[in-house]
């Protein structure tokens, strides 16, 4: 598995690590498996975080991502797109924390 110069790992946990590049995709460099998470459509949000649940599989996995100053987003397998939700203690400085 190659990454591009691009790419920037944004979470990792149980083997797999959150991939940020031209998609955002979790990745086990272990078992070569890959799971690619859905696009933002609305915008390209900058990812400064992504946390998931463990054991992550194509067809099932939850994950959440820090989009933006006060913003978090969720997805999961059965959803076709991420969820944004406004949280503004994470604007006053809070953070996800594994």
């Amino acid at each position: 598995m190659v990454f591009s110069p691009m790419s920037r790992c944004v979470g990792s946990g149980d083997g797999w690590l959150a991939m940020d590049d031209l998609v955002l995709r979790l990745v086990n460099r272990l078992t070569d498996e890959e799971i690619p998470l859905h696009s933002f459509t609305q915008r390209r949000a900058w990812v400064s975080k992504i946390v998931f649940a463990p054991n992550p599989k194509p067809g099932d996995f939850t994950a959440a991502a820090i989009t933006g100053a006060g913003h978090i987003s969720y997805t999961t397998a059965g959803n076709s797109a991420w969820n944004e939700v406004e949280c503004l203690r994470l604007a006053e400085g809070d953070t996800i924390i594994d």
